[in-house]
């Protein structure tokens, strides 16, 4: 009784604290075209039970979304600029119209985990990302600074969009089972398996290059390192590093293609004492990202897991997603509550980096499970609903497939459900996916 009323108590405090601070704040909202709407409403509705009062939204995002009584800037974004750009190019109507609506400037403004401004017309931005975080996030930058922080990666060498160069460096890199190119962050970015090209035939490379040929300055090529593709998430505070526990990167791929398939994500994964040394390499990335560039705030080191060991390959510097906080806590504002440890706010302070990592992970781990999207014949994203699950077996089903895409497996001692997932998507999609934790890949 007296462990399960610690995490209550806490959450219920570090609630107070966020609705003390953002009662009867008025908001606005910058909407880039890369940010998740539905992370973006999630935060709407964290400032709501706040009490804050959302007043304007500012949004280049192909969706409309108009919430009602919220006053709109809407500006048509055909050719997907940033938000940064387009804001800079039409600052003296967008200022005007602010000082129209909020002459006091008593708006502060809210954006996507990466909107890259401090202010805007003299307004304040809250829980912005700085660039000195953003470039962690390059997959051509980052090898270097893990490796140069003790932390395992994949053999890799960065090259230019050049055929002769890439098919050298497939040769010297291959050991049987391909590469894994990567696109860099210089024109756009990229989340989930976007960017992300697993070669296995240099005669595969030419084409693969034209198709990324106006999206990318460099690319990275790395051997392909085969294992259970997972996620560490982690918390950066002013006293230390709260590591919360792996999660399993629900990514397969298609049989004839190779091409990669994002599904999304899972915390039910059981790795025992393994997963002290993802651990233990999230941490220390924690450490230097906060020494290098004053970081603050959660991150995730992303990596695969062969069974014994550990290849980091990249870090998402902000707020990733996949903890499954929510799944245990489902009414604490934990969006808000990353971005008061982003901008140092008094009431996180005194937290303990320790208590936090314990009472999270202990949360956490009573309320597992999974976040998966697959493609349908038509390639349309559905969303894959639990229907049962336990400690020996899971039932998975898209309601929009009906009784022919549901599937009732049993679970293995870790908890693994990348097979699964893979045999769901087949059955959805008509195609062949396979899972990266399969024994043999090559059948």
């Amino acid at each position: 009784m007296i462990t399960q009323r610690v995490p209550d108590n806490w959450f219920t405090e570090i609630t107070k604290r966020l609705k003390e601070y953002w009662q009867n704040r008025e908001i606005g909202f910058l909407i880039d075209y890369s940010d998740n709407l539905d992370t973006l409403e999630n935060l709407m509705f964290e400032l709501q039970i706040c009490g804050a009062k959302i007043k304007a939204i500012i949004s280049v995002s192909e969706e409309s979304w108009r919430p009602e009584g919220v006053l709109c800037w809407h500006i048509i974004n055909i050719n997907k600029q940033p938000l940064q750009v387009i804001l800079e190019n039409q600052f003296i109507c967008i200022k005007h119209w602010l000082d129209k609506i909020d002459p006091e400037k008593n708006i502060t403004f809210l954006g996507g985990v990466r909107l890259p401004l401090s202010q805007l017309a003299g307004r304040t931005t809250y829980g912005w990302q700085k660039p000195e975080w953003a470039k962690f996030e390059d997959k051509i930058y980052i090898d270097d600074s893990l490796r140069r922080w003790g932390i395992n990666t994949p053999p890799y060498k960065i090259i230019d969009p050049d055929p002769n160069d890439a098919v050298a460096a497939f040769h010297l890199l291959n050991k049987g089972k391909g590469v894994v190119l990567a696109i860099d962050n210089s024109k756009s970015f990229n989340a989930g398996s976007s960017g992300l090209v697993w070669i296995r035939e240099p005669d595969e490379i030419a084409g693969v290059l034209d198709k990324f040929r106006n999206q990318t300055r460099k690319f990275r090529m790395a051997e392909f390192i085969q294992g259970v593709p997972c996620s560490i998430l982690a918390m950066v505070l002013p006293t230390g590093v709260a590591v919360f526990d792996p999660i399993e990167i629900l990514t397969v791929f298609e049989k004839t293609t190779n091409q990669l398939l994002f599904c999304g994500s899972s915390n039910r994964w059981q790795p025992g004492k393994l997963a002290d040394n993802m651990r233990a390499c999230t941490r220390l990335a924690g450490e230097k990202l906060a020494e290098e560039a004053g970081y603050r705030g959660m991150f995730s080191l992303d990596g695969i897991w062969t069974g014994s060991e550990f290849f980091a390959t990249e870090i998402n510097p902000r707020h990733a997603s996949g903890l499954g906080l929510h799944r245990a806590v489902p009414l604490f504002p934990c969006y808000l509550f990353n971005r008061a440890v982003q901008e140092n706010c008094p009431l996180i302070m005194d937290l303990d980096p320790y208590q936090v990592e314990i009472i999270w992970r202990d949360m956490i781990r009573n309320y597992s499970g999974q976040n998966i999207i697959v493609l349908d014949r038509d390639k349309k994203q559905q969303r894959v609903v639990e229907i049962e699950a336990n400690d020996q077996m899971i039932a998975l089903g898209v309601p929009s497939e009906g009784v022919n895409a549901l599937i009732y497996r049993p679970l293995d001692q870790e908890k693994l459900l990348g097979n699964i997932v893979a045999e769901l998507a087949s059955k959805v999609s008509n195609r062949h996916y396979v899972s990266f934790i399969c024994h043999d890949i090559n059948q």
